[in-house]
């Protein structure tokens, strides 16, 4: 009798756990560089609004491209990462991604936006 050394079904579902793992490990990841960047800007933000309009109930936090999704499948998990974290101190948000830029400086252009939006009620 042969023995059968070829990739079965037990091995591919391992696969595809091993391969959401990872992927959910570096949405983890995204997520966690995008809080830190907002959390050291949204305070002195939201006082800035508040002090032009006490009535403000939203600002917008434009986020550097590097901090953009580079997996566009795994925009959506970092999203849902960043508003739960948020959401715990009463702020809802959300996530814009602009589409890249076409002009010559499209490395560092954020023309089409890269943003978050907060507001509290």
């Amino acid at each position: 009798m042969r023995d059968i050394k070829k990739f079965s079904r037990e091995a591919a579902e391992v696969y595809a756990q091993a391969v959401a793992d990872r992927k959910s490990d570096n949405a983890s990841k995204e997520a966690d560089s995008i809080i830190k960047y907002i959390e050291a800007r949204y305070e002195k933000k939201i006082k800035k609004e508040i002090d032009k309009n006490k009535n403000c109930r939203g600002i917008d936090i434009i986020l550097p491209r590097t901090k953009r999704c580079k997996d566009q499948s795994m925009f959506s998990d970092v999203e849902t990462m960043v508003k739960e974290h948020f959401n715990k101190l009463g702020f809802a948000v959300s996530l814009h991604d602009g589409k890249s830029c076409k002009c010559i400086f499209d490395f560092i252009c954020n023309c089409n936006g890269f943003y978050a939006s907060m507001s509290w009620y």
